[in-house]
């Protein structure tokens, strides 16, 4: 689709997401930063043993959040348990199935830092069904703060993305792309 676009020569700008073999215009919170203090957070609390369920990646956000997840771990000197960093499938029950695999593993972690807050509840949930407590056993930390707009039994710690923010400054791009031409 973005190809297509490209060769019509019609404006467009991308929200949350670029790719670095398509030159286009977007617009994108600091996922490096954002990946970056949620780990620090965790980190900071005590937690030494994060499970990073990032998405595919193909993804340029979870590659960034990724890259901040391993900034705060060797900024504060500490190795990285290579079997923590799992890729979420973006099928149904992706976190269910890698949860699975780390616990029938016995990798030891006390946080998760989910690449979304979507994943970050589907993990949360599928914790206290396997009779996990959250945050006494396991701390959960997502991305997005979506819940800022639902009305939910339970607060989710979240890293904002500023979706707000990213939508009004993509459309004044949008808007002095169109006058440009």
């Amino acid at each position: 689709s973005i190809r297509y676009l490209k060769a019509t020569g019609a404006p467009f700008v991308l929200i949350g997401r670029r790719f670095e073999n398509i030159p286009a215009d977007y617009v994108i919170c600091n996922d490096e930063l954002g990946g970056y203090q949620a780990t620090k957070y965790l980190l900071d609390h005590g937690h030494r043993d994060i499970l990073m369920m990032h998405g595919p990646s193909y993804i340029s956000s979870a590659k960034e959040r990724l890259a901040g997840y391993l900034k705060a771990y060797e900024e504060a000197g500490l190795q990285v348990d290579d079997r923590l960093i799992c890729e979420v499938p973006v099928t149904a029950n992706g976190c269910r199935q890698v949860l699975d695999r780390v616990l029938e593993q016995e990798i030891p972690f006390s946080a998760v830092f989910a690449f979304s807050d979507l994943l970050a509840w589907d993990a949360w949930s599928y914790l206290k069904q396997r009779g996990y407590r959250i945050p006494e056993d396991y701390s959960v930390i997502g991305f997005d703060n979506i819940q800022s707009r639902l009305t939910l039994p339970f607060r989710l710690s979240s890293i904002s993305s500023y979706k707000g923010r990213m939508s009004v400054s993509a459309v004044d791009l949008l808007v002095s792309l169109i006058q440009e031409d």
